[in-house]
């Protein structure tokens, strides 16, 4: 039994359907204690991106008799009661609250009156800066919006230098933000909390857009990114896609003007790959520029600029990534434009041995961006490896379909994929 648990706690984590399918196929365990845990806690490597795992924890409260269903409710309730709000931004609060809305909704109203106690007994920071309102939202649906509403209405009428944007009508599920809008307006004609709530949204937005006015710089893009290259500041892409082909070939040429590295990494972010302007010249000129210290970050920048192009040079810099230790796991991203079948055995090998979360993490967006651009069979190893170890929901969902579109997806993969945790939270935001 404790073997069962291990693996079940081991890919429940990671948010893998497999966990629900271990899960569904041992009644006999009782696995309370770690869909508490679930309910809990967000596992996700980035909650900011991936978003709470609600659905994912529910899935598991459904399947369980009503006997678990009510202990555990009982205990989500109790929890509730005394649950310390951080005052820093926590995802495991997000994620908890909004699955107790949730679960209460499902029968348990013990766990509803609970969250509404905590909401209740909030002062005007707590309500407007720290409480998880979107698990009012959950819990009442419109009427939670207008709840949450008249809270932070009344503390505009007592603080009139509070702020606020239309975020909550992004948070009404399966109501668009112009409805909610519209439908909270509607209200507010007889209500003057909600009147002062939408009001201070207007007034926030009138100044945001005053702030940005008086800000824009009146130079043009070629000018701002000029001043911004010499300083080695970001370059916003907005910039960068306003220049001309004539800039951007003055740019380059001044990058390799440049005589130290310090001075070349502001106009390197000018065409690294995140900005999507490709360096216009012969990328063979910037060769020289690699510095001897291998794995730097200035070298992690220069790859970024050469990983649009196809050249045997790159190639063999891509090999010998791929055969020596010595070379990080970034110069594989040379192999997006220079793959050969093969490669994927090689890859799967050093991947395997990127052991902190983070540089796994980030080897793995390399891989499916190497996958992206070259759909071989070849990719099943290195992607069968970065599903299994991964604990971001984007990046295995991102493997999956690698792997479905090389016609290598398993039938193990293809059966748990319903009950990914990424995958229920965009078929619930859908």
């Amino acid at each position: 039994m404790q073997k069962i648990l291990s693996e079940f706690k081991k890919y429940a984590k990671k948010g893998r359907g497999k966990a629900f399918l271990i899960f569904r196929e041992h009644k006999d365990v009782d696995f309370s204690k770690e869909i508490l845990d679930l309910c809990l806690r967000n596992y996700a490597y980035d909650p900011q991106c991936e978003g709470e795992r609600s659905e994912y924890a529910l899935q598991f409260f459904r399947e369980l008799n009503e006997e678990q269903k009510n202990a555990l409710a009982s205990e989500i309730a109790k929890i509730l009661k005394t649950y310390e709000i951080s005052d820093d931004l926590d995802w495991d609060c997000l994620h908890f609250f909004i699955t107790a809305a949730k679960i209460s909704r499902e029968g348990f109203p013990q766990i509803g009156d609970a969250l509404l106690e905590r909401f209740d007994k909030c002062d005007d920071y707590e309500v407007c800066n720290l409480f998880p309102v979107e698990s009012i939202l959950t819990l009442l649906d419109f009427e939670g919006l207008v709840k949450v509403a008249e809270r932070r209405g009344e503390a505009f009428l007592r603080d009139k230098d509070k702020s606020e944007d239309d975020y909550l009508f992004c948070c009404l599920h399966g109501v668009s933000v112009e409805d909610a809008r519209k439908m909270l307006q509607e209200r507010a004609k007889s209500n003057e909390k909600l009147r002062a709530f939408l009001e201070r949204i207007d007034e926030t937005t009138k100044h945001r857009e005053e702030y940005q006015k008086q800000h824009k710089s009146t130079k043009s893009a070629f000018e701002q990114v000029k001043a911004l290259a010499e300083e080695n500041k970001m370059i916003p892409r907005k910039l960068r896609y306003a220049l001309s082909d004539d800039e951007n070939m003055y740019f380059a040429k001044k990058l390799l003007e440049q005589k130290s590295q310090k001075k070349r990494i502001g106009y390197i972010r000018l065409f690294d790959l995140f900005g999507k302007v490709s360096f216009p010249d012969d990328p063979r000129k910037l060769l020289p520029l690699f510095s001897k210290r291998k794995n730097s970050w200035y070298n992690e920048r220069l790859v970024d600029v050469l990983t649009p192009f196809a050249l045997p040079e790159l190639r063999k810099i891509a090999q010998n990534a791929l055969e020596s230790d010595n070379y990080a796991f970034f110069y594989l991203d040379l192999l997006k434009q220079n793959y050969s079948e093969g490669d994927g055995e090689k890859i799967a090998k050093k991947l395997a041995k990127e052991k902190k979360p983070h540089d796994f993490h980030h080897a793995g967006i390399t891989v499916r961006n190497i996958f992206k651009a070259n759909t071989t069979a070849d990719c099943r190893l290195p992607l069968e490896l970065l599903i299994e170890e991964s604990v971001c929901g984007q990046c295995r969902l991102g493997a999956v379909e690698l792997l479905e579109k090389a016609g290598v997806l398993s039938a193990e993969l293809k059966a748990e994929r319903a009950f990914d945790s990424y995958e229920l939270s965009l078929a619930y935001s859908d």
